[in-house]
Formats: C-alpha cells, structure tokens, sequence
C-alpha cells in the first residue's frame, strides 16, 4: 500500500531486516530506530503451555523475541521517515 502510492506513512516491526529489507525491495525507505525512541505495540503475551518444560522453554522464547522488535516509520521519502519519527519519538529523535 505504501509502494503503491495508498498510504504517505505507515509504522512497521522490526527483528531482523522486517522493516529495511522490504523497504528496500519495494522503493520505499524504512528506519529501524534505537530501541526505546519509538514505543513498541507488541505487549508481552500469555502464551497457553501444557505444562511442560519445552512448551514453557518456547513461551518464554516467544515473549524474549517480541520484546526484541523494534518499531519504526516507513514513507516514500527520507524526509517523510525523519518527519514521522519526530512525533513519534519526541523532538531529538530523528
């Protein structure tokens, strides 16, 4: 949508390359920002375990992995990216 021309903006998760390799790919540019200066959407989950040591191993793996994300704008130019993570981090994040 955003390589299309539908949306100026859009805010994107980032592990490992989520958000700067499709950018990248698609014509768009995307900032993966320091931890911290954009507030992350993904809450810490419950992961349903039956109990056992693997399965709580893995829930806790999970929830390690989405505190790892990293939020961070996407947009069609640099200076889009800059403006957009300036209101999201407040004044001295971009």
């Amino acid at each position: 949508a955003l390589a299309s021309g539908f949306i100026p903006m859009e805010i994107g998760t980032d592990l490992g390359g989520s958000i700067r390799i499709p950018a990248a790919m698609c014509g768009v540019v995307g900032h993966c920002a320091t931890r911290g200066i954009v507030p992350n959407p993904n809450p810490t989950y419950s992961w349903p375990c039956c109990g056992s040591f693997v399965s709580r191993t893995f829930a806790k793996m999970l929830d390690d992995l989405l505190w790892m994300s990293r939020a961070g704008p996407l947009a069609r130019t640099v200076e889009d990216v800059t403006a957009m993570l300036e209101l999201l981090g407040g004044e001295g994040a971009a």
